[in-house]
């Protein structure tokens, strides 16, 4: 009986530890391959139309999300590899076509070759350094990403313990809530975003913006996890981390304001 408190704890520790380090790995991976991307949209959009651009963008990263739970379930339901050569297809398809498409329709512009690496990192940071809006606005968006990820945790708990869904339905029922509930709530805070930009990057304050979103989705899995942990496997203790989240995204929000 000595003994067993220390393993047991010691084992806890461990499987959080491994835990973090694999989200880690995945989310580092996700948005580092994603940020270009996200960065470079704004930029090909006309400032009149570009708040409402990206809002339509959400709502298509939306509409994927549903497709890619609900058809991602239903392939693992078959084999378990599947969804992965499934993805691989469709982002081989989407690389060449994006590639074509660039390539036909490539815009002329003065390239910024005098930069390198180091000094876009210390330009991104420079624009957000000394402007309390923006940094508010960051850490509110983070917490909120933070929230709807836990959010995601508890639905996929509940789906398949409660209701005892299998892997087919729970994904749809998970991919239902999260395209046109999370994600129509979350195409908001950009349109926030786009009065704080300075004229000309909004590029590097969309990579800042998704680098707090990446934030937000690593840590709400996590901390809803080691919730559910600590409850004694209760998942209905999830809702206190998105609680918790949302009411520390208010006093964030304080400085925030428009001029």
């Amino acid at each position: 009986m000595a003994l067993w408190l220390p393993l047991a704890v010691l084992g806890f520790v461990r499987s959080i530890w491994l835990a973090a380090i694999v989200m880690a790995v995945f989310f580092a991976a996700y948005f580092v391959a994603y940020e270009p991307y996200r960065a470079l949209y704004p930029d090909l959009m006309d400032d009149e139309i570009a708040g409402r651009a990206q809002s339509s963008q959400a709502i298509f990263r939306g509409l994927g999300t549903f497709l890619a739970l609900l058809g991602g379930g239903l392939l693992f339901s078959i084999s378990a590899a599947l969804p992965f050569l499934a993805a691989a297809i469709i982002v081989g398809a989407s690389l060449t076509s994006f590639t074509l498409v660039g390539i036909r329709r490539r815009r002329r512009a003065e390239v910024r070759r005098d930069e390198n690496v180091g000094d876009a990192a210390k330009r991104v940071i420079d624009i957000v350094r000394g402007d309390k809006t923006m940094q508010a606005f960051l850490v509110a968006n983070a917490l909120w990403e933070l929230a709807l990820a836990a959010l995601k945790t508890f639905v996929v708990l509940w789906a398949t313990k409660t209701l005892g869904f299998s892997l087919a339905g729970s994904s749809g029922a998970i991919a239902a809530g999260a395209a046109f509930g999370g994600g129509a709530t979350m195409s908001l805070p950009y349109a926030l975003l786009m009065p704080m930009m300075p004229h000309g990057q909004h590029g590097s304050v969309t990579g800042l913006y998704s680098l707090s979103r990446g934030v937000g989705t690593s840590l709400g899995p996590l901390l809803g996890g080691v919730a559910v942990q600590l409850a004694g496997q209760d998942y209905k203790w999830v809702w206190l981390v998105c609680a918790v989240s949302i009411l520390l995204s208010i006093p964030a929000m304080h400085p925030l304001h428009y001029e």
